[in-house]
Order: C-alpha cells, then structure tokens, then sequence
C-alpha cells in the first residue's frame, strides 16, 4: 500500500469538542477528521465539494499519529466578530482552550484507489511545500508547518504483539508495566458524514513513550509498527 510519511508542527493548535460551546475545549491532538480537512485544503478543495468527500476519505484513507511533544492545553481567547454572551452579541472576546506548541509526525496511506487521485495530489504537495489553501491546526489562527519524511509501504494489517508509541485504540490490549507510563485517553472522531455527524472511538496515547500492545497493527517500511 503506498503512503506519506510527514511531520507537522504549529505554535498553536485547535480541535473543537463539538459538545463544549460558548468556552470551547480542544481535543488533544490531531484526529482523523481534521487530516482529512488538511488534505483538503492542501489539494484545493472548495468547501462545497468538499462535504461529501469526506466520508469516502475517511474510509479510503488510513491515517496514524504519533505526537512528539508533550500534549499542553493553556486558556486563551481572541476577539471575534460574531461573539455572543447571553443578551450581548457583536465584536468581543472569546475564551477557549488551546494546544500549545503541537507536533507530530504523521503517516497516511491509501486504502482505496478511488481516492488515488486526492491522495497523489496530496502527496506531491507536500513533498514540494506547496498548498492551494492555509494548512492549519484546526483553526485558521494556527498556521501549520509541513515537512515531507519520506513515502513509505504500508503492509496488510496484522495482529500481534507490538510496540509503538503512535496513538493506539482503547481497544489494544496494553501489555506489562503501566504505571510508568504517561497515558491519556481521547474520545478522537474517525468519520464524518456530508452533514457533519461523526462517529469516534476511544484512543489512548502517550507523550513519546513507547508502550509493549497487542492488536491490530501494519508495518510502515517492514520497520515501525502502526495502529491505523
């Protein structure tokens, strides 16, 4: 299976917890759904036409993280236009939660060839530090910063004992000493809908330490092994 292997960085970052309103939360890092926008936008896909393409990408491409920086989320707020406050509406201050100094390195590889055209755009982009609209970390005040790694071959899934310290499913059954190590749980979106409905699943990550699992993996260049 072909793939992209890149890192990505930013000063700030934001994922909105759909279910958090007037002093919105982030999610932790970034998840499926976003990477999909993020293709989106480097390959110039119009907001319109992008809608219904992303439940196909979400299900023609497979896509791993592993966070390289400790997951640090700070309160802060910027003016908005549009902000609201019970009988006030207009030009005020908005509080949310923001990720501060985000970076990953992140691996995406085609699953379905009805996406080889997107997924080949994407690929060519990044490897020439191009885009056609802002890369962001889910906001547009979070420029992002994209770096080509390399284009790896992605195996079959397997299933066995494995370790890794990319973002792994709830689901893997973690294996030997935990108390060491720093763990965090993230309720992460995986599918969108053209109406903007998700569907998640229980994620586990680490900050950069790699944890002994067992359960599905694929190995990316018949070296590391990846949860995607």
């Amino acid at each position: 299976m072909n793939g992209i292997k890149f890192s990505l960085r930013a000063g700030n970052g934001f994922f909105k917890k759909p279910e958090t309103n007037h002093n919105p939360c982030t999610f932790s890092f970034m998840h499926k759904v976003a990477m999909v926008g993020l293709v989106g936008a480097t390959t110039g896909i119009e907001r319109r036409e992008m809608a219904p393409l992303f439940p196909q990408l979400c299900e023609d491409l497979l896509y791993s993280i592993k966070i390289l920086a400790p997951v640090v989320k700070e309160p802060h707020g910027f003016t908005k236009r549009d902000a609201v406050y019970e009988n006030f509406g207009g030009k005020g201050r908005r509080g949310c939660e923001i990720l501060r100094n985000p970076s990953y390195e992140i691996v995406i590889g085609l699953k379905n060839e009805r996406s080889r055209g997107i997924f080949d755009k994407f690929r060519s982009m990044i490897e020439n530090r191009k885009r056609v609209y802002p890369q962001v970390v889910g906001n547009l005040n979070c420029p992002a910063y994209c770096k080509h790694i390399n284009n790896p071959e992605i195996s079959e899934e397997r299933v066995g004992e494995f370790e890794t310290d990319s973002v792994i499913s709830a689901q893997h059954k973690i294996l030997g000493d935990i108390e060491s190590v720093d763990m965090s749980f993230e309720w992460s979106p995986i599918v969108e809908n053209e109406w903007k409905h998700t569907k998640n699943a229980h994620t586990v990550y680490t900050n950069g330490q790699s944890i002994k699992v067992h359960g599905p993996y694929r190995m990316v260049m018949e070296e590391a092994r990846w949860f995607m």
